[in-house]
């Protein structure tokens, strides 16, 4: 049996399309929980009728990712599951091939029950690798993709598989102080911390849509509105999740050296945007 946590909120176009791939599996042994987190647009009531075996875990809209998946690890941690079973952990803006659920299986066989293992992301063309596992430099907190002979230090939960065991055992998410960004890169260190074991395959991929997430780019010069969205859940360089990160993830002997970097960056982006907002106002006035 493989549990599929599947987190989806107001966006049915985007999760139709990962409802028909797990139609399509070559493997039906598998149970979804859908994580509806308050969705009005019909989406819940889509997948419960599209496939047969769904467990519904309902939210009002502020769940967001680790609270999504925190509730699914509240049912997995209640269920009859067996030593044998596994966890997927899918986003719905993604898409794979008909054999993903059954090579997974077939590749997780061959490691020991506490192996993590990440489906490789590829573009939406399928023509670029975009998430290998993530190799983190906390001396000047930053993120960059893995090769295959390098160690991996984190992965993502975008495709990722693990056994029930396992994932119970690790004692699930922190939505309080991470909701979103870095809760899953916070999970996989501390399972690796805990003696899991972190890999990627090439041959078990899914195509991801990469234009569905977050803020990377923030527009607004020195307003209110600017600063609402640089300190929203959806930025991923939210310096306060940032710095929860750090203190919960990071090796002692790295915290000073990546809260100053984060802080200092904080500070210089923060004085440009509103720099930026001044001189425009000055130039207004002139005119």
């Amino acid at each position: 049996m493989i549990y599929i946590i599947l987190p989806f909120h107001n966006r049915i176009s985007v999760t139709r399309r990962v409802i028909n791939c797990l139609q399509q599996q070559t493997f039906q042994d598998y149970k979804l929980i859908a994580i509806d987190d308050g969705s009005s647009d019909g989406s819940g009531e889509f997948v419960k009728a599209s496939l047969k075996d769904v467990v519904t875990i309902e939210g009002d809209g502020s769940l967001w990712w680790a609270g999504s998946l925190q509730s699914a690890y509240s049912y997995l941690k209640g269920s009859n599951y067996t030593k044998d079973d596994l966890v997927l952990i899918i986003n719905d803006d993604i898409l794979f091939d008909k054999n993903f659920l059954q090579d997974a299986l077939t590749y997780m066989k061959q490691f020991s029950n506490n192996t993590l293992l990440l489906a490789m992301a590829l573009s939406s063309d399928g023509q670029r690798i975009i998430d290998t596992g993530t190799r983190i430099n906390w001396f000047n907190f930053s993120f960059s993709q893995s090769n295959f002979e390098k160690e991996i230090d984190s992965l993502s939960t975008r495709g990722l598989f693990l056994y029930v065991d396992f994932f119970v055992r690790l004692g699930g998410f922190y939505p309080m102080v991470l909701p979103h960004y870095l809760s899953d890169y916070e999970f996989t260190i501390r399972a690796k911390r805990k003696g899991g074991v972190l890999v990627v395959s090439k041959r078990i991929c899914i195509r991801v849509n990469e234009s569905t997430s977050g803020l990377h780019n923030i527009d607004e010069v020195a307003s209110l509105k600017f600063l609402s969205k640089y300190f929203s859940k959806k930025n991923p360089n939210n310096p306060f999740y940032q710095t929860i990160f750090i203190l919960l993830a990071c090796p002692w002997i790295y915290k000073v050296p990546s809260l100053m970097f984060v802080w200092k960056r904080c500070f210089f982006t923060l004085a440009k945007f509103f720099l930026m907002g001044l001189s425009n106002s000055f130039g207004k006035n002139e005119s």
